[in-house]
């Protein structure tokens, strides 16, 4: 089961943005394929102005890898069409460059909280205090190029599901965005009480095997007295505790249970802790590529 489980189709375009804008096409599968995870359009709640369906979102960008950081501005054009989906056009400006043509981490979501609620919080933003929902999320994209998924933690409005903030963990870098201009003034009335959504602590593995030969694979799991056997042929197999996502989630760097995981070729056994987990599975290296999970109830 692919951790992303909310659907609408997208326009993902860079479109005419200013020159000097540079943009990172090496994500733009990666991006779309989050983009796409947008729910229905939520607009807005009783007495709380709505969103409008098209406009500029502008978000400072810092990038922290080896050592050194990276400053950058990102803009989002986006705009509902009725019946279709998105359409969204990505303007990327980087005071440094670090990767060369611009490439570099961007903001996936437009109006989309993610896949899995942690918590609700007050957050402080450019626009006062607001009222989010703090969710979780796992893809490829350019982490797992380097060495590992992404771990993306996104700060959505409690009514309009917009990203106020959204942090990025790799094994290379770890990448904040700060919505920082909006080209509406609703900005000013939405998002300031809490919503009725409940954290979600994924759903339990089923007793049986799972056999995959070059797919990905993402998902936050319950822990329900399980027992696992893996065995990877260039995959890997990535086992995030609940106390290694909340380090990350805290501002920490990039880490997971190496005991329950296998990058490359490998077995191994083991039972789940705690009330939940993510894990990431995915091809490394060259082909052939094999992965097979067994689960037992203990």
């Amino acid at each position: 089961m692919i951790l992303f489980h909310r659907s609408v189709m997208i326009f993902f375009r860079w479109g005419k943005v200013p020159e000097r804008y540079k943009v990172w096409q090496v994500l733009l599968v990666a991006a779309v394929m989050v983009l796409a995870t947008g729910a229905a359009f939520k607009m807005g709640r009783e007495n709380e102005p709505t969103v409008p369906e098209h406009g500029l979102l502008t978000y400072s960008i810092n990038v922290t890898v080896d050592d050194a950081t990276v400053h950058g501005t990102q803009t989002m054009t986006y705009a509902w069409i009725d019946g279709f989906g998105w359409d969204v056009q990505v303007g990327m400006d980087w005071q440094e460059s670090l990767w060369g043509n611009g490439s570099g981490p961007m903001v996936h979501t437009v109006f989309d909280g993610g896949s899995a609620l942690l918590d609700q919080m007050e957050l402080e933003t450019p626009f006062g205090i607001r009222s989010v929902c703090r969710y979780i999320s796992l893809s490829g994209g350019y982490g797992m190029a380097e060495g590992g998924p992404e771990i993306r933690v996104t700060y959505s409005g409690c009514g309009s599901l917009l990203t106020y903030r959204e942090e990025v963990i790799t094994s290379v870098y770890r990448a904040t965005f700060i919505l920082i201009e909006v080209d509406f003034t609703e900005i000013c009335g939405i998002d300031l009480r809490p919503s009725y959504e409940v954290p979600w602590i994924g759903c339990p593995d089923h007793a049986g095997g799972v056999t995959l030969h070059g797919a990905f694979d993402s998902d936050m799991v319950r822990t329900d007295d399980l027992e696992y056997e893996v065995n990877a042929t260039n995959y890997a197999h990535y086992y995030f505790g609940q106390e290694d996502v909340m380090a990350m989630v805290d501002c920490g760097g990039f880490r997971y249970n190496e005991g329950r995981s296998v990058i490359g070729n490998g077995s191994l056994e083991f039972r789940a802790t705690d009330e939940w987990f993510l894990r990431f599975v995915g091809p490394v290296g060259d082909a052939p590529h094999a992965f097979t999970m067994y689960v037992r109830v203990v």
